[in-house]
């Protein structure tokens, strides 16, 4: 298998953490710890990991492990559930990361070579307009730079070079690699990210099966 080549899968919010078990059990095997990308907080559309790829993650790994990186506040229930420890330093880890190429170029320069990047595209924002796209997919790789552009490609964001050729797509299960890049080619590329679409954001809470699932989490960190 080439060094940059992605796994992907798809998934539902209904079978989220079988999805991601079978991904995680196909590219990695369980350690000691769990890398987080991204911001601390949602903000925007190039926001943090999702709270249920942090559960799915840690139920998968079986055993309480140490967390790196910016916990968002709606993962913290989650941590807190499986006596995750926040923040430590883990010998070995997963590393989790939003559908954000910029997040993951920023984060080639520390990654550790072998170290499995699980990237969550259930929902990805897309560049031009700040709108949410359900892509119900999650990627696996293993260099950053590939990661990135494809995730660049799905949200339709132009990082300034020349696209070249997409890295090897394997699938998982039914995975549809041929209709991701059917998405990637309809978008126009744009240069910069869009601010979110406020109106957009809560049709996707309310109508979006992964927005209702969001808003659970939400909930329960309110408690």
């Amino acid at each position: 298998m080439a060094a940059d080549a992605i796994w992907l899968i798809d998934a539902a919010p209904a079978r989220v953490f079988a999805d991601y078990a079978r991904l995680l059990g196909h590219v990695a095997t369980p350690c000691d710890g769990v890398r987080l990308l991204g911001t601390a907080r949602r903000t925007g559309p190039w926001g943090a990991v999702w709270p249920w790829q942090l559960e799915a993650a840690l139920r998968w790994m079986h055993r309480p492990v140490a967390l790196a990186g910016p916990l968002p506040e709606v993962c913290r229930p989650v941590a807190a559930a499986y006596a995750a420890r926040w923040p430590a330093a883990p010998r070995a880890a997963v590393v989790l990361a939003p559908a954000d190429p910029l997040v993951l170029l920023a984060h080639a320069s520390h990654h550790v070579a072998g170290e499995w990047i699980i990237v969550d595209a259930t929902t990805v924002w897309l560049a031009g307009d700040g709108a949410p796209a359900v892509l119900n997919h999650c990627l696996a790789g293993r260099e950053p730079r590939a990661l990135a552009a494809l995730v660049a490609r799905l949200t339709g964001l132009d990082l300034g070079r020349p696209p070249g050729a997409l890295p090897p797509l394997q699938a998982v299960g039914a995975a549809a690699p041929q209709w991701l890049l059917q998405v990637a080619a309809s978008l126009r590329p744009d240069r910069r990210p869009a601010p979110a679409d406020g109106v957009a954001l809560r049709r996707w809470l309310v109508a979006s099966r992964w927005g209702q699932l969001y808003r659970r989490y939400e909930r329960a960190c309110l408690r």
